[in-house]
């Protein structure tokens, strides 16, 4: 069973992604906040953080950052699922320095072999 943390500041949009991921292959942990993130992220160590990037209070990219500095959590991979379009800059602040294991999935085009791919992909391969 892989643990996912999935983290999106509209609990709908978390719904929507935990009902992609099926139990019993998939363990989804929940996350309404940035700071609600990291902190699962250091208690639970999951296998892979699905990550939205606009959130009030603390953004993915502050999420991101937070995680890459802390050595229980810079080697857990992260999807970051969003709405918007990511720039290079921001694609290179997300990849950071040194480079985080960060990959960027657009919601527009949404569907569920996809996404399911897209995670597969993005899970640490033994």
């Amino acid at each position: 069973t892989w643990t996912i943390l999935v983290v999106d500041d509209d609990p709908k949009a978390v719904e929507v992604i935990a009902a992609f991921l099926p139990a019993p292959a998939y363990a989804v942990l929940r996350a309404y906040s940035g700071g609600e993130a990291i902190a699962l992220a250091r208690l639970l160590r999951p296998d892979l953080i699905l990550l939205d990037l606009l959130m009030p209070q603390m953004s993915g990219f502050e999420v991101v950052e937070t995680l890459r500095r802390d050595a229980n959590t810079a080697h857990i991979p992260i999807l970051v699922v969003t709405a918007s379009q990511v720039s290079a800059e921001d694609r290179a602040a997300l990849a950071g320095d040194p480079p985080a294991a960060v990959t960027v999935m657009h919601k527009a085009g949404f569907n569920r072999a996809g996404f399911v791919a897209e995670v597969r992909r993005a899970l640490p391969q033994d």
